[in-house]
């Protein structure tokens, strides 16, 4: 009303169950003359919808498409709003619609359809975020509660068979923790990645890094320090661990070795703070030292899932730092995590 200056106009949205367009708001005067406007299957209105053209009409009245030959309007103008529906502004006298007049209307037009295409995406996008964060608590609740439970009964088996039953169990236990840690990696990179900016803040690396060391005190692999671990802060968020986490992890998993080792070391330099974790495993491929962050990305003969050092880039990036790899000396790979010193 506003902007066009004319008092009477509607806009009907499109209803797919009824496969008509609805009234969904109409002005003041539109209300008094009508009361309640009418769904739309056939007429003008509909032509526009479906032609996606503007249609201009000194007297509706006069054209044969018309839907209600005793329509109290005269003039109409129909702007299309993509797949939303359609823009009504109308008249109670004929030939009313100037092109400046219709200019408007068509820009009117265009604001709105761009305004409700991003309503649109972004309930979309709400949705989206729900359905992930339910399959979250279920992944990270239901489905590993379930699994500690077959690994619980795998350990109270082991005491209870012998020979190549004992196989079988070592088999039911292990893949038991590895899905464990699946369901752990897919929770935080869901965290990760719903996140539209991460609320990063000084995080303390050495009691961070150190309590990430100590948890692979009982692997089957040796994890020391070389040297002290700074105490400073870096700027992360609570997820900072699930970075050392999962690169500790890569190290042990993809080693094969009859002595798998990882050494941590840290070193504070100006503003920035670099973590290295270096194996003894079989290295990486120059032509894979960029492809092994990417999502879904598994090693040689890896037994991982695929998205841990995914997440690790992920996670890195909204800190603002770098994460990559380097050749060992003799053997092995160098992770290399820079974060910024705070």
């Amino acid at each position: 009303v506003e902007i066009l200056g004319f008092p009477i106009n509607a806009v009907h949205y499109y209803e797919e169950g009824t496969d008509s367009l609805v009234p969904a708001a109409q002005s003041p005067a539109c209300h008094e003359l009508l009361d309640e406007p009418p769904e739309l299957d056939s007429g003008l209105a509909w032509q526009t919808y479906q032609s996606g053209e503007v249609g201009v009409y000194a007297d509706v009245r006069a054209e044969a498409d018309v839907f209600d030959a005793e329509t109290p309007f005269r003039s109409e103008l129909f702007v299309p709003l993509a797949d939303f529906g359609v823009f009504i502004v109308a008249a109670a006298a004929t030939d009313e619609f100037t092109e400046t007049d219709v200019m408007l209307a068509r820009l009117l037009g265009a604001n709105a359809t761009v305004a409700l295409d991003q309503v649109t995406s972004e309930s979309r996008l709400a949705q989206q975020r729900d359905n992930l964060e339910l399959l979250t608590r279920m992944m990270s609740h239901d489905i590993r509660n379930d699994l500690q439970v077959v690994g619980a009964v795998a350990e109270m088996l082991d005491d209870h068979v012998e020979g190549p039953q004992r196989e079988y169990v070592e088999k039911i236990r292990r893949n038991t923790a590895a899905a464990v840690e699946l369901t752990t990696s897919a929770q935080e990179l869901v965290e990760a990645m719903l996140r539209t900016d991460a609320d990063t803040g000084p995080m303390a690396l050495r009691e961070v890094l150190g309590g990430q060391i100590a948890r692979f005190d009982d692997a089957d692999a040796t994890v020391a320090v070389d040297g002290e671990i700074p105490d400073v802060g870096v700027r992360a968020d609570e997820m900072l661990g699930s970075v050392f986490r999962n690169v500790l992890k890569n190290a042990i998993q993809h080693n094969r070795g009859p002595d798998p080792e990882a050494v941590v070391a840290a070193d504070a330099d100006g503003d920035t703070v670099r973590v290295r974790i270096a194996d003894n495993g079989p290295g990486v491929p120059d032509d894979q030292k960029e492809r092994i962050f990417g999502r879904g990305e598994r090693g040689m003969s890896s037994e991982g899932t695929g998205i841990g050092l995914y997440l690790v880039e992920t996670l890195v990036d909204q800190y603002g730092g770098r994460v990559w790899v380097e050749d060992n000396d003799p053997v092995g790979a160098v992770f290399v995590v820079e974060l910024r010193r705070e």
